[in-house]
């Protein structure tokens, strides 16, 4: 638990900073992508003002507006590995099945065994 308060802490601190005005695009050209580049020093200028109640008001509302959000999501249920639509072939939902994109049940055979590769066909099981 103390692990996950620590990413939410780093989440918390990261998406603060963005709301602030901290993150800094290196180009033109990457004005398009979803990454933002942050400088530690500003990570830790931002830090420092929300703990000192010096940060600017629209920096201070971003992060609890944050804490409101993180506050919220940390009340979903995680999902877990038996909540799943389908059983794999030992019945329980506690095994894992990954079936390849690729690879179909041999239809020459009675129950499809071995796989046969299908270059290109995607199994829409898989």
């Amino acid at each position: 638990m103390a692990r996950e308060n620590t990413r939410l802490r780093y989440l918390l601190l990261f998406s603060a900073s963005l709301w602030s005005g901290v993150a800094t695009i290196s180009s033109a050209d990457e004005a398009n992508t979803p990454y933002a580049f942050l400088a530690p020093s500003q990570l830790a200028s931002a830090k420092q003002q929300l703990q000192l109640h010096t940060a600017k008001p629209q920096t201070r509302l971003a992060y609890r507006q944050l804490l409101a959000q993180a506050d919220r999501v940390l009340k979903i249920t995680n999902p877990n590995v038996t909540q799943k639509r389908s059983l794999p072939p030992s019945g329980s939902k506690h095994d894992y099945l990954s079936l390849s994109a690729y690879w179909w049940p041999d239809p020459s055979k009675a129950e499809g065994l071995p796989w046969i590769r299908r270059d290109g066909q995607v199994n829409p099981a898989s």
